[in-house]
């Protein structure tokens, strides 16, 4: 699990002023540009951050400093209070600093009632883009059964072998009307997948997995 050393010093090297500096370390950008040298994430579309968040500093930073120290979040509150506003700030910020290495996958629970069919959703969205199905695994996705659906999901979070964060917004109509599938949903992605994080926002509890 990561954890934030506040022993570690960050430096900024900031040019004087007074002197002319020709140093060519950072490349020849245009000025005002950013250019990072890292490998593109795999994962790296996320919705954009909300411009009016004011005020929210404190909580959006407990919010990114919960996920880098734990690998399951909920961003619980009633309706309208922000919820999902600070959780769209928080995976911008992280997104541009690049602290997931493998990236950030962003998904929308609105509207989902069954874990068969937001699995089903998963399955085509993510795994589907990534790798080629036999056509065994279509039919399973098409027959909707939870344990095929959760056992093709689990298993590719078992070939992730770098940081990744994935995020469910507003998953309480998910935890009320499929709690248990739900939530046995959750408990074999954080088995399968010991590098994979995950933040929810939701208007009620998890409970323990």
């Amino acid at each position: 699990m990561p954890v934030i050393d506040d022993d570690i010093e960050f430096n900024v090297a900031l040019p004087d002023p007074l002197k002319v500096h020709e140093c060519k370390v950072f490349g020849p950008f245009a000025s005002g540009a950013l250019e990072s040298l890292d490998e593109e994430p795999r994962f790296n579309e996320v919705p954009a951050e909300v411009d009016n968040l004011v005020g929210r500093q404190v909580e959006l930073f407990e919010v990114i400093h919960s996920v880098l120290n734990h690998r399951l979040v909920n961003i619980m509150g009633l309706p309208g209070i922000g919820k999902t506003a600070l959780a769209k700030n928080a995976v911008n910020y992280m997104k541009d600093r690049r602290l997931f290495k493998l990236g950030i996958i962003f998904f929308s629970l609105k509207g989902y009632k069954s874990t068969n069919v937001f699995m089903k959703k998963v399955v085509t969205n993510l795994v589907r883009e990534k790798f080629e199905l036999e056509p065994q695994e279509r039919k399973d996705i098409e027959e909707n059964d939870f344990e095929k659906l959760l056992s093709m999901v689990t298993g590719y979070f078992k070939t992730i072998d770098e940081r990744l964060l994935v995020v469910f917004d507003n998953a309480e109509e998910l935890l009320y009307y499929d709690n248990l599938n739900f939530r046995e949903f959750l408990t074999h992605l954080l088995h399968a997948g010991p590098n994979a994080s995950f933040l929810m926002t939701s208007r009620v509890t998890i409970g323990v997995l």
